[in-house]
């Protein structure tokens, strides 16, 4: 069936989106979402955030594996919305294209991405000004790419965060939305750990208060190595102290 009636999701379009036990990343359950395939008649859940300014949007996304026309090229996509329609005005966040690759913030790309394969994707998007936003985009926690653009007017009309898939079948679990604060006040509040990785090691950031302490605190899930830079953005918000480690799993 459709999402239950009350939930905060409203749905757009073809209205093909369900809670599934079929897909889930944590729990039991997701958000599956379908657009008819060389259709042209795509899906769309919105929700009501409220404000434009300064939020942090994270959230896991799986597609499937349908051949795309070409139509609506794209298995996601994620967008802020000015109401719950897709013919709303709206800013494209990023998307999963029928090229294999993520776009976001127009040229931007943030790497390949494969079918029937979980990602966790991170989103920071930040209006510091009535006329300048900047973007930053994680991918499985690893930093991908940052920008600035100046923002028209619209933009300030945004009030909806809307997921979609236009083409083909995509899955959605552990959505969250939280205010970030602005990118200036983000440079007190937040750090960013970074390291060499090798490819197919795993590896655990953890924290401590006291770096002579024994209790050290995972920071997320485990990270895959790369064979370049890894990175993990931790908020630091009200801590004046704090340590970071790295562990090699495996």
């Amino acid at each position: 069936g459709s999402l239950e009636y009350g939930t905060p999701w409203t749905l757009s379009g073809n209205n093909a989106a369900s809670v599934t036990t079929a897909q889930s990343k944590s729990g039991s359950k997701s958000i599956q979402l379908y657009g008819e395939v060389a259709g042209c008649w795509g899906t769309h859940a919105h929700r009501y955030v409220g404000t434009n300014q300064s939020i942090r949007i994270t959230f896991n996304v799986m597609v499937g594996g349908e051949t795309l026309s070409g139509c609506h090229p794209e298995y996601v996509t994620v967008q802020m919305g000015s109401a719950a329609s897709w013919a709303s005005d709206t800013k494209s966040l990023l998307s999963f294209n029928k090229d294999g690759l993520i776009h976001a913030g127009g040229s931007l790309q943030l790497g390949s991405f494969e079918s029937n394969t979980w990602y966790k994707v991170s989103v920071l998007f930040d209006r510091y000004s009535a006329t300048n936003c900047a973007l930053r985009y994680w991918i499985n926690d690893e930093l991908k790419a940052s920008t600035n653009y100046s923002a028209p007017a619209s933009e300030l009309n945004l009030r909806y965060l809307s997921i979609g898939a236009d083409e083909g079948t995509s899955w959605f679990d552990d959505i969250q939305v939280e205010d970030a604060g602005s990118t200036t006040a983000m440079i007190a509040t937040a750090t960013e750990i970074g390291w060499t990785s090798i490819p197919g090691k795993t590896y655990q950031v953890q924290w401590t208060l006291d770096v002579d302490s024994a209790n050290w605190v995972d920071l997320g899930t485990p990270v895959l190595g790369t064979g370049g830079t890894n990175s993990v953005f931790d908020s630091t918000r009200g801590v004046n102290k704090r340590f970071y480690r790295v562990q090699v799993l495996q």
